[in-house]
C-alpha cells in the first residue's frame, strides 16, 4: 500500500505543483486586473466631469491632423495653447493621425508628449483622438479642383441617385455656388459627395483601412502612442474614434451613413480597439465621439467614461442634455459633450451669414448660458482661426486677436467660476 501511495504520488505531484503554478498564476492576474480596474475607477472619480470647460484645438497652421503633427510647430502650440488657457477654458481635444505616425514614427509621439508638457503648462488637460472617420481618405487620382467646379461635375455623376443629388443639393448648392465656391477640394472618380465639405480633411485611418488587415499596424501605433503617454496626468481621456457614424464616408441617402456591411466593418473595428486597449492599458479612460446621444447609449460597453456630440438652439440643446443625464444615470457611467456651440450650417440659406461675428456672438449668447449651467462637462468646436475646412466657427484669429464671441466667452466663464 505504501509502495502504490508513493507511486502514485510521483506519478501526480508534477500535475499537482502545475496546478498550483496555474492557480499562483491566475491569482496573481486576477489580483492585477482588480487592481488596474480599481486604479482605472479611481481616475474617473479623481474628476469633476461635470466642469469640463474646453476647445477642440486645431493649431492654425494645419489644414487637416495629418499636418498638425507633420509640421509640428511648439512655439505655435504654446501660444495657442495659452489663448485656451486665458479665456477660461480647462481643457482641449488634441486630434492624432495614423499616417503622421507611419511617417513620423516615434517623432510623432516626441510631438504628441511635447503638446501635453504644453497642455501642462496651461494648466489643461486633453482628450486625444486616436482615430477620426470623419473626412475622405487620399484617392490617388484626386485632382484639385474649385467647390463649384466639383459640386458640378458630382451633380452630372452617374454614380450618385436622384435622392443623393436632391440631398448634395440641400447640404452643399448654396455653398458651393456662393460663400465656398473658390475653395479647391481634392476630387477623384469615386470622391463620396463629403468631399465638398471635408476638402483637405483626412479620415484616420480612413474607411479602406477599418479591416482586420489593418489592425497590425494600428496596434503598432497604439502601442507606441499609448505605451509612452500613459498614465500622463495632462491626458483626461482617450477617444477611440471620432464620429464613427461617418466611418462610411457618408450620407449615402437622406436617412443612411453607410452600408451594412460598413457599419460591421466599423463596429468590429471598434470593438476591436477597444478589446486591444483594454487589455494593453487597463488603467486608462477611452470614450467614443459618437456625433448622436443615441449612439453614445446603445454602445455604452465600449467606454468608460460616454461621450456625445450636440449643435442646436437652446430649447434642443436643454433637452438633449437632460436625456444625456439619464443616458448617464442608467450605464452608471460618467458623460460628457465633446463638441457643442458652433453655430453653423451647410444647409442654410443664410451660410455665410452664420460665420459673420455678429451671429457667432448672437448664437454664443444664446447657448453658452444653457451649456455652463448645464449638469454636464462640454468641450466647444471651434478655438484658433486655421486652415481645415472649418474656420468660419473658430472665435480667435490666429494673430492671437479675440472675435467678440472669444470676449463674451471669457466674460461669461470667469463670471461663472466666481
Amino acid at each position: 500500500m505504501s509502495g502504490r501511495l508513493h507511486r502514485h504520488h510521483a506519478v501526480y505531484s508534477p500535475v499537482k505543483r502545475l496546478s498550483r503554478i496555474t492557480l499562483t498564476v491566475l491569482l496573481y492576474a486576477t489580483a492585477w486586473s482588480a487592481g488596474a480596474q480599481q486604479i482605472l475607477q479611481q481616475r474617473i472619480a479623481g474628476t469633476n466631469w461635470t466642469k469640463v470647460r474646453g476647445a477642440n484645438y486645431i493649431p492654425s497652421y494645419a489644414s487637416n491632423t495629418y499636418e498638425i503633427w507633420r509640421n509640428y510647430d511648439h512655439d505655435v502650440f504654446d501660444r495657442e495653447l495659452g489663448l485656451v488657457s486665458a479665456v477660461g477654458y480647462n481643457s482641449v481635444r488634441l486630434w492624432l493621425n495614423a499616417a503622421a505616425f507611419d511617417e513620423l514614427g516615434r517623432k510623432m509621439v516626441d510631438h504628441v508628449e511635447d503638446a501635453l508638457r504644453l497642455c501642462a503648462k496651461h494648466k489643461v488637460r486633453a482628450v486625444i483622438n486616436l482615430f477620426d472617420a470623419c473626412g475622405v481618405h487620399p484617392r490617388k487620382d484626386a485632382r484639385w479642383i474649385t467647390t463649384s467646379e466639383a459640386y458640378d461635375t458630382l451633380l452630372q455623376s452617374p454614380r450618385l441617385t436622384s435622392d443623393q443629388k436632391n440631398l448634395m443639393k440641400h447640404l452643399f448648392a448654396n455653398y458651393a455656388h456662393g460663400f465656398g465656391a473658390r475653395t479647391l477640394v481634392p476630387l477623384a472618380a469615386d470622391s463620396p459627395m463629403t468631399v465638398l465639405l471635408f476638402q483637405s480633411w483626412q479620415s484616420t485611418p480612413g474607411s479602406d483601412h477599418l479591416g482586420p488587415g489593418s489592425y497590425p499596424k494600428l496596434e503598432r501605433y497604439i502601442e507606441n502612442v499609448m505605451g509612452r503617454l500613459q498614465g500622463n496626468p495632462a491626458v483626461l481621456l482617450w477617444d477611440v474614434m471620432n464620429e464613427p457614424e461617418f466611418a462610411g464616408e457618408g450620407p449615402i441617402s437622406p436617412g443612411v451613413f453607410m452600408t451594412a456591411d460598413m457599419e460591421q466593418t466599423r463596429d468590429t473595428f471598434l470593438k476591436h480597439f477597444h478589446d486591444f486597449i483594454k487589455r494593453k492599458y487597463p488603467e486608462e479612460i477611452t470614450s467614443v465621439g459618437w456625433a448622436q446621444l443615441d449612439n453614445a447609449s446603445k454602445y455604452a460597453d465600449l467606454a468608460d467614461v460616454l461621450t456625445f456630440h450636440i449643435y442646436a438652439e437652446p430649447e434642443r440643446l436643454k433637452s438633449t442634455i437632460d436625456r444625456a443625464v439619464e443616458v448617464s444615470r442608467k450605464a452608471g457611467k460618467r458623460i460628457l459633450i465633446t463638441e457643442t456651440l458652433a453655430n453653423w450650417d451647410f444647409g442654410s440659406p443664410d451660410f455665410p451669414g452664420l460665420a459673420s461675428d455678429e451671429k457667432q456672438l448672437a448664437h454664443y449668447r444664446k447657448v453658452l448660458p444653457v451649456l455652463i449651467n448645464s449638469p454636464v462637462g462640454w468641450i466647444a468646436w471651434g478655438m484658433i482661426i486655421n486652415r481645415t475646412f472649418d474656420p468660419y466657427t473658430d472665435i480667435f484669429y490666429p494673430n492671437g486677436q479675440p472675435r467678440p464671441a472669444a470676449i463674451y466667452l471669457e466674460k461669461t466663464l470667469k463670471e461663472a467660476a466666481r
